[in-house]
């Protein structure tokens, strides 16, 4: 949750500020911030305005340069999908052939517009780490081979909506080399996995603007057996 400087001031620490949570079927291992919110007896939450303004004027104070906004954690959770992968945003599976000199690698990926409600996918990368010796690589399309971590990464700006295949070579001085998982990384804009929503309680305050955004922690697809 976002506070805007310029509402600090109106910001009291007598008119309490509370909310609820709905839509938390895929929700689980739900954690508030228990150092500046509390979990009423209607299930309800609700700020301890006293140290909620604390805090935030504590964020000003350390900043050299005021900003427009200051971020508050309100929930740490986690969320099951109850399809397993096949809710997943971005379906992956990759495929190694190892060899003695040569290693030769593919992923194919599906974006799931289900998932995410047709919100595109954006800024993807994806990173094979590779192990032995690697003198020469050929990839399809071009990727970005690191010497010194040993790593091949693709970047797109954005997931097409058609099926893709990326596939690699790489040829080795001394291999072979082991199948490792891969490392995947995308944002998306306006979407969250958990449906879940926030709603104010009373007429004290207001939310101006909700983003929703989903940004991938660790996203890994598997070797295929």
């Amino acid at each position: 949750m976002s506070f805007a400087t310029s509402f600090l001031q109106q910001l009291s620490s007598h008119v309490p500020l509370s909310f609820r949570l709905s839509h938390t079927d895929c929700v689980e291992r739900l954690q508030h911030n228990r150092n500046l919110v509390t979990l009423e007896n209607d299930g309800d939450y609700k700020f301890n305005m006293q140290a909620l303004c604390s805090f935030l004027n504590g964020e000003v104070s350390k900043s050299s340069t005021p900003a427009k906004f200051y971020n508050v954690q309100v929930f740490r959770y986690e969320v099951v999908l109850k399809g397993g992968v096949d809710d997943l945003p971005l379906r992956l599976r990759c495929f190694w052939k190892c060899d003695p000199a040569v290693t030769n690698y593919r992923i194919d990926y599906k974006y799931n517009e289900i998932s995410v409600k047709k919100f595109p996918l954006t800024n993807l990368a994806i990173c094979v780490p590779v192990d032995g010796i690697v003198q020469r690589h050929l990839c399809k399309p071009e990727g970005k081979w690191s010497e010194d971590q040993q790593k091949l990464i693709w970047q797109f700006p954005q997931v097409g909506i058609e099926p893709q295949s990326l596939q690699a070579k790489f040829e080795l001085s001394e291999g072979p080399s082991h199948p490792s998982p891969t490392l995947v990384q995308f944002n998306c804009e306006g979407a969250i996995l958990s449906r879940m929503q926030l709603d104010l309680i009373g007429q004290a305050y207001k939310i101006s603007f909700m983003k929703n955004k989903l940004s991938t922690g660790k996203y890994v697809a598997m070797p295929a057996e």
